[in-house]
């Protein structure tokens, strides 16, 4: 159950950043809408697949797994190419110093999703919530299949039940991740909405005024 332990680990410190991050824009900035910044969703995601690598679990001799794909699924859907192809570097660069025969399987994977999310993160946003995180839990399941079951039938190291947990976090992990943020995306539009309104109201209250005062006199 390392393998487990560690996988959540990961899941609570990618979390955490983000509610720390959600914390200070609402503290700095009175806004929660960081998934319209697409600096935040860079620096964030990057932070976080730093993490997970250094946390990764490692499995088989040259082999190491975590969670780094779920930061560079959000931060490719919501920040766009430009940061799909930077995560997608920081993961390689990142992943290159712990060596062995997994770097190239990490590197293909990523290269492939690299070029998968050149066109898919504008369709995928504009689909439906529904549809959007069905499809972002299917790229989960997708990147946790390929990437661990190719290896270890190649280097017969294949265990029905770490393969089950590394699928399982993923997808579960992922779903629960994209439908908070979509949460928070609501939250912040009815948060501009009551602003807006509470703004029109004292403009109407203050024109109420004014008209007041100047037809008393003309009165």
């Amino acid at each position: 159950m390392d393998f487990l332990n560690e996988l959540l680990i990961q899941l609570l410190f990618i979390l955490i950043t983000w509610l720390l991050m959600n914390s200070f824009s609402v503290i700095k900035f009175k806004s929660i809408d960081i998934l319209n910044n697409k600096i935040v969703i860079c620096l964030l995601a990057s932070l976080q697949i730093i993490g997970c690598i250094v946390m990764a679990y490692p499995v088989y001799p040259g082999f190491y797994y975590d969670l780094r794909f779920l930061p560079f699924l959000i931060g490719s859907v919501y920040g766009g190419r430009l940061v799909t192809i930077y995560l997608a570097l920081l993961v390689i660069i990142t992943r290159i110093p712990y060596g062995g025969p997994g770097i190239w399987a990490s590197v293909g994977v990523f290269l492939f999703f690299l070029i998968l999310f050149m066109y898919a993160p504008d369709h995928i946003l504009k689909a439906k919530r529904k549809k959007r995180i069905v499809l972002v839990t299917l790229m989960a399941g997708l990147y946790s299949f390929l990437v661990y079951v190719l290896p270890a039938y190649l280097y017969e190291f294949f265990d029905l039940r770490d393969f089950l947990i590394y699928v399982g976090v993923q997808s579960i992990s992922i779903l629960f991740i994209v439908y908070f943020l979509e949460l928070l995306r609501d939250y912040n539009a009815l948060q501009q909405e009551a602003i807006h309104m509470e703004k029109m109201q004292v403009v109407s209250h203050l024109a109420a005024s004014i008209s007041h005062e100047i037809r008393n006199p003309l009165t």
